[in-house]
């Protein structure tokens, strides 16, 4: 719980505009309402949606040209833009989504620009990418926060089963050699989090994970329960009964079959999504969450559109007011919160 907040508390964040718009949001969680009376204060900015493995639980690894968007990376220039319409609201910005941030080329410029901004960045790797001495080193001068790597287990055997497509010694050669450069330019950051998901045929390899990212130099260590598709439905590792359980997911929601129908059961607490977090495809099409990987579940663009318009637009309101239990009007929010278990 505390590397979770330690996130947020920085010089960036000082400034007036983000501590009073910080201070809305926190007093309208105690009145919810449709409208939101503050701007988001957490955002995620897809810095492209490409990616080299095709993991069991992805979008993109179970890519559909006919109905996710067009393969492309975010531009700096297009970041610079969305930067100026966040920069006044912005705790942290999260540069990923479904794809492997480290293939943007510019992914040290885009931090670094961030960064001089005021605004704090992390991404979430596979550390499956070739990275040249000189990006290393671009990316250890940026900036950057946090990496989160996603290192599930300690055998190639284990590791591949969810990482398909994956070398879990190019992953591990990676993170070595961000932290050896780190070290040599006497910096802190990025943190390094060594997160590993936990599955049926990993979960004797925790202890020896956690024991090599403690070698390896890792300022964090993560364990969570992953999840698989068996036999067409979604299921969850439960670490504490050492078996699979049934999960709460539509496969839909990450691309894995196609449309469902829309659900009929409200969920008994609010969605977080809908009242803190703005997520930002590559093109800068804004998307109500990070399982919004349908081409016709992006809505508006915020390079065209103010963010102010985009968090209060009829859709957003409507969203609102279904997931806090202020009206019954489920089909007139956003179609992919439909069929959504936490809406």
């Amino acid at each position: 719980m505390l590397e979770h907040y330690r996130d947020y508390f920085w010089w960036g964040n000082l400034r007036p505009c983000k501590i009073l718009n910080a201070l809305r949001y926190l007093a309208a969680k105690r009145r919810p309402a449709a409208a939101a009376p503050y701007l988001p204060p957490f955002y995620m900015f897809e810095t492209g949606n490409v990616c080299q493995l095709s993991c069991a639980f992805c979008s993109q690894g179970n890519f559909r040209p006919d109905e996710q968007p067009q393969r492309r990376l975010m531009s700096l220039a297009t970041f610079e833009a969305l930067l100026h319409r966040i920069r006044d609201s912005a705790l942290i910005l999260d540069l990923f989504k479904h794809g492997e941030p480290l293939l943007n080329p510019e992914l040290p410029e885009i931090v670094a620009l961030a960064y001089r901004e005021g605004v704090r960045c992390r991404i979430n790797s596979s550390l499956n990418a070739r990275l040249t001495p000189g990006f290393v080193d671009r990316l250890c001068r940026s900036g950057l926060y946090k990496i989160i790597c996603a290192i599930d287990g300690v055998t190639q055997e284990s590791y591949q089963r969810y990482r398909r497509d994956g070398n879990l010694r190019l992953a591990l050669d990676n993170a070595a050699r961000i932290l050896h450069q780190r070290s040599a330019l006497g910096r802190r950051h990025p943190r390094m989090a060594f997160r590993m998901l936990v599955f049926e045929w990993n979960h004797h390899q925790v202890e020896d994970a956690r024991l090599l990212a403690k070698q390896m130099g890792f300022d964090e260590f993560r364990a969570d329960e992953g999840m698989f598709v068996m036999d067409g439905r979604p299921v969850r590792w439960n670490r504490k009964a050492r078996r699979w359980s049934e999960a709460v997911w539509p496969l839909a929601s990450v691309g894995i079959a196609p449309n469902e129908p829309a659900g009929t059961t409200k969920s008994p607490q609010p969605c977080p999504s809908l009242l803190s977090h703005f997520v930002v495809h590559a093109d800068g099409r804004a998307a109500v969450c990070c399982h919004s990987h349908r081409e016709d579940w992006l809505h508006e663009s915020l390079l065209e559109t103010p963010l102010e318009t985009i968090w209060n637009s009829p859709r957003y309101r409507a969203s609102r007011a279904y997931t806090l239990g202020i009206h019954s009007a489920r089909d007139d929010g956003f179609p992919q919160c439909r069929q959504c278990p936490w809406f």
